[in-house]
């Protein structure tokens, strides 16, 4: 049973089974939720959610690049050095690119090798970017990480001036190799090269 109480302006209820005091407005003191009307307006609450809606697409965004392969190699390279230049470690060799089925021989100058005692290199690598085979002979350059495609510790990439690019690593334990100072160069052997 509820009891009225009038004060001033405003009757208040209290009922007797919980002698709680009740506005007739709905308040309640032991419940201050229960306020009628429109709840305040928070500042900055669109300012928030535009900043949580960047944070979640930010996050999906490295998850999704995270998650991406490089793309497949065009081909694969075998190189096999046959001198040594004694005191600057530049090396000449051969090499045969397999592309599609295909095998084609080329000749490979200005790679250095940085090794004691080293008289013979043997290496091997993945292609990349290889639209047509003649663009794979030119002079190749060290690049940096943003250009290397799948790349990992001991691996040499280089990319040269039609795009294609080269991971290539030494099969021998200790001996890394780079690009002399004018670069990597590559040529078809007997005149080859899908041209």
């Amino acid at each position: 049973m509820d009891i009225g109480i009038a004060t001033g302006d405003t009757i208040t209820t209290t009922s007797t089974a919980g002698n709680i005091p009740r506005l007739k407005d709905g308040y309640h003191p032991a419940r201050s939720s229960m306020v009628r009307g429109p709840l305040p307006r928070r500042k900055g609450m669109r300012a928030r959610l535009w900043c949580l809606g960047l944070l979640v697409a930010g996050v999906l965004g490295l998850i999704a690049t995270a998650g991406a392969k490089p793309p497949p190699p065009s081909g694969t390279l075998s190189i096999t050095t046959t001198s040594i230049a004694v005191g600057i470690g530049v090396n000449w060799g051969a090499g045969i690119l397999t592309t599609h089925g295909q095998r084609y021989p080329f000749a490979v100058q200005g790679l250095e090798v940085g090794g004691v005692g080293v008289s013979k290199v043997q290496a091997v690598g993945q292609v990349y970017h290889l639209r047509k085979v003649v663009d794979f002979a030119g002079t190749y350059v060290a690049v940096g990480a943003d250009a290397a495609v799948g790349g990992g510790a001991g691996i040499m990439t280089m990319r040269n001036q039609h795009g294609v690019v080269i991971n290539l690593q030494s099969t021998q334990q200790g001996i890394k190799l780079t690009a002399g100072v004018e670069g990597i160069s590559i040529t078809w052997k007997g005149g080859r090269g899908g041209s």
